[in-house]
C-alpha cells in the first residue's frame, strides 16, 4: 500500500515487517522487544538494518537506549538522535474521573500476571502492612493460581481477573495508591514505562513502583522502592497512606504525556 508514513510499535516484529516499504518509518521499543532480541543475539542486526532504512527510532525509556548502545555502539550518534518518550495517554479523561477512596483504603494492583510483573511482592507487602488496608489485584495470566495459593484464605486480598477499561476507571476511583511491584527477570529484562502508572497519576492517585525500567526515570512524585523487597514496599505504602502527594501535583507529573504532545514528539520530535 501507499503509505505516508508508518508508525510500527515494537522493533520486532512491526519495524521489520515495514523494512521493505519507501514510507517514513517511525519504529518504536517498547522493552519486550529490546530484551527478547537482546537474548537472540539479534539486537544488534535489527539496529543496523533500521538505521540503513533511516527510521526515526523511539525508546519509552533512556535504560532501553542504553542497551542498544552497548549492542551496537557503532551506531551511537545514530542512537543518540533517537526520542526517549513514554506512551501517551488521555490525560483529560483520567483527570475526570473524580476520587472516591474506599475505608479501608484500597491498594491497587493491576497488570498481566506473570513473573516480571512481582505481584507476588505486593502480596507479601500487604500482608506486612501495620495500616488496615485492601489489596486489589486486577489481571489475569500463568500465575493466577500460583498468586491464589499464595493470598491463601487472606480476606483483605482480592484478585479479581481481568477487568474492562470501565471497570479499570472505576478500581482507579476507589483506589488510595496504586502499586508497581515490577522486578529484573534473570534475563535482565525489565518492564518499558507501565501505563498504569502513568493513568494512576492522571487521575490523581498517588504510586509506589520498583525503581527499575522506565519508572525509575521519571521519580518524583513516584515512591520508588528497591524491586523484591516487601518490607520496603510495604512501608512505602504506609507512607503514601499517610501522607499522599497532592492531586494537582501527581496529574501535574503527566501533563506532558498527553496524546497530542506526545504525537508530535514521536513524529515531529517537537
Amino acid at each position: 500500500r501507499d503509505w505516508d508514513a508508518i508508525v510500527a510499535h515494537w522493533l520486532a516484529p512491526s519495524a521489520l515487517a515495514a523494512l521493505p516499504s519507501t514510507a517514513p518509518l517511525t519504529a518504536i521499543a517498547h522493552g519486550g522487544d529490546i530484551h527478547t532480541l537482546r537474548r537472540l543475539r539479534l539486537l544488534a542486526p535489527v539496529l543496523h538494518a533500521l538505521h540503513l532504512r533511516r527510521a526515526r527510532l523511539v525508546f519509552v525509556s533512556e535504560e532501553l537506549r542504553a542497551i542498544a548502545r552497548s549492542a551496537a555502539p557503532r551506531l551511537a550518534s545514530w542512537l543518540a538522535t533517537a526520542v526517549v518518550q513514554p506512551m501517551g495517554l488521555d490525560v483529560a479523561h483520567f483527570a475526570a474521573l473524580g476520587r472516591a477512596p474506599t475505608t479501608p483504603p484500597t491498594i491497587l494492583v493491576a497488570a498481566r500476571l506473570v513473573p516480571i510483573k512481582g505481584v507476588d511482592v505486593a502480596i507479601d507487602a500487604a500482608s506486612q502492612l501495620a495500616t488496615r488496608a485492601r489489596l486489589v489485584i486486577a489481571g489475569d495470566g500463568p500465575e493466577r493460581a500460583a498468586l491464589a495459593a499464595r493470598v491463601g484464605s487472606n480476606p483483605m486480598i482480592e484478585l479479581v481477573g481481568e477487568v474492562s477499561a470501565t471497570a479499570r476507571d472505576q478500581l482507579l476511583r476507589e483506589a488510595s495508591v496504586v502499586v508497581v511491584p515490577s522486578r529484573v527477570v534473570a534475563s535482565g529484562r525489565t518492564e518499558g514505562c507501565p501505563m498504569i502508572a502513568l493513568e494512576a497519576l492522571a487521575a490523581g492517585v498517588p504510586v509506589v513502583a520498583s525503581a527499575v525500567g522506565g519508572l525509575a526515570e521519571r521519580g518524583a512524585p513516584i515512591e520508588l522502592v528497591r524491586a523484591d523487597d516487601p518490607p520496603a514496599l510495604a512501608r512505602a505504602i504506609a507512607r503514601v497512606l499517610a501522607r499522599p502527594c497532592s492531586e494537582a501535583e501527581l496529574r501535574a507529573a503527566v501533563v506532558d504525556l498527553d496524546w497530542i504532545d506526545v504525537a508530535n514528539r514521536l513524529v515531529r520530535n517537537k
